[in-house]
């Protein structure tokens, strides 16, 4: 091929992409959505406006964008349900006394001016909550509790595991099932379906949310009963008189007990508080 006569233009196989810059700043309010609801109770507000746009439509991209916001308002449950108990809870606090903590996530913190109340999110800056594994490895971590967990909570996890994988799928390959996601579900069964796209039709999105809502209901309930169980080694913190008692029960059920009636009925304090009067008195 002749050179002669040519410029060095680089061929063109497609039309020429156009500039835009992207103001980011613009993008972030300033306040924080839900002031001091029960972290449960501002899931279950995330769920429902999910619900509103996935479960009114049969889209496939309404259902892959449904999947990422159900996996989403978990992650969120998690992030903040672990923030406050680090703040409330001194195990959970004594235990994330020597974890470190970015430079960048503290030179953010150490200028806001409630800065202590904000340490724990930098604390869990790299967390992801998208796996039973992470789940598991981070109420040790984070939060002191040892030990085997409950069967109902090992199933929920198991279940959401499942979530998770149909999620990596939506994330890394825009639905497209790959071999990790097969070795994960069980490769025997899934490996056919190896190249094939995720279809999500209505009644497999309502069955993803209601997983969703259980692992979180299970979750609320083992973690509130957990803590309740350490404080009760605290011989000098209880009075064992719900009067006595009432002021601090509240503050440990206000970090927990839904106030939204989508979730059911709760009981009320004085009944809790004699089940886990009976339970470890």
């Amino acid at each position: 091929m002749s050179k002669k006569n040519q410029k060095s233009i680089p061929p063109s196989i497609n039309q020429a992409a156009s500039t835009l810059s992207f103001d980011t700043l613009k993008l972030f309010k300033a306040s924080r959505k839900g002031g001091k609801k029960p972290v449960i109770d501002l899931f279950i507000e995330n769920l429902t406006e999910i619900n509103k746009v996935t479960l009114t439509s049969s889209e496939t991209i309404t259902g892959l964008l449904g999947l990422l916001g159900y996996v989403s308002a978990v992650e969120g449950y998690f992030r903040q349900i672990f923030r406050e108990i680090i703040l409330f809870d001194q195990y959970a606090r004594k235990k994330c006394l020597s974890h470190d903590v970015s430079f960048g996530a503290a030179l953010v913190v150490s200028q806001k001016a409630k800065a202590v109340d904000s340490l724990p999110e930098a604390l869990l800056e790299n967390v992801i909550f998208a796996s039973k594994k992470n789940i598991t490895e981070a109420i040790k971590h984070y939060l002191d509790i040892k030990g085997n967990l409950p069967d109902e909570l090992e199933t929920a996890l198991k279940e959401f595991e499942k979530i998770c994988q149909l999620r990596h799928c939506a994330v890394h390959r825009y639905g497209q099932f790959g071999s990790q996601n097969a070795i994960a579900l069980g490769f025997d069964g899934h490996s056919k379906k190896i190249g094939f796209h995720i279809c999500l039709e209505l009644e497999d999105l309502e069955n993803i949310a209601t997983i969703c809502l259980n692992l979180v209901k299970v979750v609320n309930n083992f973690l509130f009963n957990k803590l309740l169980e350490r404080s009760a080694k605290d011989l000098e913190l209880w009075k064992d008189d719900y009067v006595k008692d009432k002021k601090l029960f509240k503050k440990y059920c206000a970090i927990f007990k839904p106030t939204n009636k989508t979730i059911g009925v709760t009981k009320h304090y004085k009944t809790l508080y004699n089940q886990f009067r009976n339970r470890y008195a």
